[in-house]
């Protein structure tokens, strides 16, 4: 499939076939329908009506047979490219009583409205969202914290994507329940550096045990001997408010104790990209 990629929105290129999980813009589709489903419908109709106006004995020419033959082959592509499998078998099917020769113009007219009908209620079924522009920066983005959290933490850059799509489908409570997954993998990795010590394996630590124990991990960092070793306890200290706090919305999350709004949403998406992004820039990633 041809696709331009313009500011991460895929345009269809001509004659495309549509995908799930793509971006398309609404003048695409009506281009679309238009060239690949419109005309020859429109062409198929025009048929029929001549047909019918041959009346009851009369019969399909060779001529009018090859052009209604070509208009059914290109119907045949795109219900091929739709998976449209009710048209499919109907174009088929009277592809071979055309191409039988000797059939009655008034048959063969009302099966081009049968399957100009079949069409109609095939397609209906496919089903397309909008995503306000606003969102579009959220939608299928492989790397929406960047590449390099991406690969430092390749466990959380799934729970990222789909923290994405959900903001931009407006499903605030479940962006919510991804990004704090995805602060799960941070947290763990934080605290193997600090290599804290929990009652159970930390794999099988929960958040109420593991954030203590790096609280008073940081608590022990000795403080004042250089402006290195200084940097790192701010930052230690810093990254472990952070956890912190998430737990707190982890905990609204995950207890059904209240549903996100689209400001607090978008909100914890900034801090939890901006605390991947600083765990990634001070070395901190998880371990094969």
């Amino acid at each position: 499939m041809e696709t331009v990629e313009n500011n991460r929105v895929v345009l269809i290129a001509s004659g495309c076939q549509y995908e799930a999980h793509r971006l398309y813009s609404l003048w695409d589709m009506i281009s679309f329908l238009a060239d690949e489903l419109v005309r020859p419908l429109d062409a198929l109709k025009g048929h029929e009506m001549a047909l019918l106006g041959q009346g009851q004995d009369g019969r399909v020419t060779k001529e009018q047979a090859d052009m209604i033959l070509s208009h059914l082959d290109a119907l045949g592509r795109l219900s091929t490219k739709l998976g449209l499998s009710a048209t499919h078998n109907r174009v088929n099917f009277l592809i071979g009583k055309v191409i039988g020769g000797g059939g009655r113009s008034s048959l063969i007219a009302v099966s081009l409205d049968e399957l100009s009908k079949a069409v109609r209620l095939e397609v209906y079924k496919i089903q397309f969202a909008h995503i306000p522009a606003n969102k579009l920066e959220f939608f299928e983005q492989h790397d929406l914290f960047g590449e390099l959290v991406s690969s430092a933490f390749p466990s959380a850059q799934i729970e990222i994507k789909d923290a994405g799509n959900c903001l931009a489908a407006d499903l605030h409570t479940a962006a919510v329940f991804h990004l704090m997954r995805a602060v799960e993998s941070g947290m763990r990795a934080l605290a193997i550096r600090l290599r804290v010590k929990t009652k159970d394996p930390l794999e099988y630590s929960d958040w109420g045990q593991i954030i203590p124990a790096i609280r008073a991990k940081v608590n022990l960092l000795p403080s004042g001997r250089s402006p290195k070793k200084d940097k790192a306890l701010a930052f230690y200290n810093r990254t472990v408010s952070d956890c912190e706090d998430f737990r707190v919305s982890r905990n609204r999350v995950s207890h059904n104790r209240a549903a996100f709004n689209e400001k607090e949403a978008l909100g914890l998406c900034e801090r939890v990209r901006d605390f991947m992004q600083r765990l990634t820039e001070n070395g901190i990633r998880e371990s094969n």
